[in-house]
């Protein structure tokens, strides 16, 4: 399993161990509880040891995780309660504390099994049996931790009482963000952070599902327990990416400060504003915005993919209605409007259509819809996700003037191109070891262009 503490920059290199990534049924050393008892061989039983040794360490690389959001958390609430909006916290905590009821009753069975995979040998048989009866009770077992936090992710409402944990938490973040007390960029490590403390509880359930189908002999229920985990995991994509552009912006309100010689503007809202743009009006060559790339790097590796599986993703930012006086691309229904992806440097060869398209709407600042200025508006983005697609170097297929996508005339007699140059030479890697890659690119934008400043 590739490790999704990994992915927010820990010292754990793996995740739980390859069992749950492979085949669900296959033969591999991960499958603990199916070995513990019996008469595996010596190279299988030193496998679980290290197993074990190595869930252990993980266990506490969590414990350490999970401690540094407690203080981070405690400094939002002391910052919202300065400016009077404690009560967001409040709405975010309570929904939280219901997350944490799931997880806590996680970890007591998780923390068994740990136990029974670093100390094999006086461990019975009843005592497997034991756990794999808890780890597949209907009511309290791990099977249902997985639904609830993912309910409890996602959320299903309007009200704070039936609204994800997510997006409560975007909320009571963005507000310290536009007033200066936060960086965005503090404001998503915590995020990223906090979603990964989540999904890997989900991770852990799901491997102690598998194991407990492995060992009772049930391997088309390990395999579908899988396929049912990642169809969870793909409906909290959208719930987690969408808060990142909302938090980007509110960098882009807050950063701006009055001086006597005009706008200053922190460090952060230049960042900020080459990701939110997706490159778009900047100088150099191309680079995905890392923020993007991070977040779905979290999602591929929260997958529990097989070897053999993989995941691309390409943003598609559309242009503003207005950018101050700049030219406005021609009229396109950009709703009808999807990229298709090629092996580098051929071509002439196969393309592949993404698997699914998502589209995401960032609304605009509360009590502010200024059409002639691009980031006080409705911020428009399409998401393209392909799977499992041939490991090699992938580019997207060329759409300049196909399908009404003609090049416009920009500023500076210069041409925007539907697909910048620089977007359709950068390279994605897929491979064994890379499983996932990430593109966003900006519709019509002229990266030669200075500078946009609001």
């Amino acid at each position: 399993m590739v490790g999704i503490l990994a992915a927010v920059g820990t010292a754990v290199v793996t995740g739980l161990v390859s069992g749950a990534a492979k085949e669900a049924g296959g033969s591999a050393a991960g499958w603990v509880l199916g070995e513990i008892f019996g008469t595996p061989d010596t190279s299988q039983a030193d496998a679980i040891k290290d197993l074990g040794d190595q869930l252990d360490s993980i266990a506490t690389a969590v414990e350490a995780l999970t401690d540094q959001l407690a203080e981070d958390m405690k400094m939002i609430q002391k910052e919202l309660r300065a400016i009077e909006q404690e009560q967001l916290y409040l709405a975010w905590e309570i929904r939280d504390n219901d997350l944490q009821q799931y997880i806590s009753r996680l970890n007591v069975q998780y923390k068994t099994f740990l136990t029974y995979a670093a100390n094999p040998d006086s461990t019975s048989q009843q005592e497997v049996t034991n756990l794999v009866e808890e780890i597949l009770d209907t009511n309290q077992g791990a099977k249902v931790v997985i639904a609830e936090v993912n309910t409890l992710l996602v959320g299903g409402g309007g009200n704070s009482s039936s609204k994800g944990v997510l997006q409560l938490w975007s909320e009571m973040t963005e507000p310290l963000i536009k007033a200066g007390k936060m960086s965005c960029y503090a404001a998503l490590e915590t995020y990223f952070q906090y979603y990964v403390a989540s999904a890997y509880a989900q991770q852990r359930a799901l491997y102690l599902v598998i194991e407990a189908y492995h060992q009772s002999g049930n391997d088309p229920a390990a395999q579908e327990a899988r396929r049912t985990y990642q169809d969870y995991v793909k409906s909290q994509e959208i719930p987690f990416v969408q808060n990142i552009d909302a938090m980007l912006r509110m960098q882009l309100q807050g950063g701006v400060h009055a001086a006597s010689s005009g706008k200053t503007y922190d460090f952060d809202y230049v960042k900020a504003l080459q990701e939110y743009s997706s490159s778009g009006f900047w100088v150099g060559a191309y680079t995905p915005s890392a923020t993007r790339a991070r977040a779905e790097r979290i999602i591929t590796n929260s997958m529990c993919l097989a070897d053999d599986k993989n995941r691309l993703v390409i943003w598609m930012i559309y242009p503003p209605v207005n950018t101050g006086g700049q030219n406005t691309p021609k009229s396109v229904d950009f709703n009808n409007v999807s990229v298709e992806v090629q092996v580098a440097g051929n071509e002439a060869g196969a393309s592949y259509p993404p698997a699914y398209i998502n589209d995401i709407v960032t609304n605009p600042v509360p009590g502010i819809n200024n059409p002639s200025d691009y980031f006080k508006q409705a911020h428009y983005a399409r998401r393209m996700v392909f799977e499992d697609l041939p490991g090699g170097s992938y580019v997207m297929k060329d759409k300049n003037g196909q399908d009404g996508l003609d090049p416009v005339s920009g500023s500076n007699q210069k041409t925007d191109y539907f697909q910048a140059p620089q977007y359709l030479a950068h390279q994605m890697i897929l491979n064994g070891t890379v499983k996932g890659a990430c593109l966003d690119f900006s519709i019509y934008a002229d990266m030669k262009r200075s500078v946009y400043w609001t």
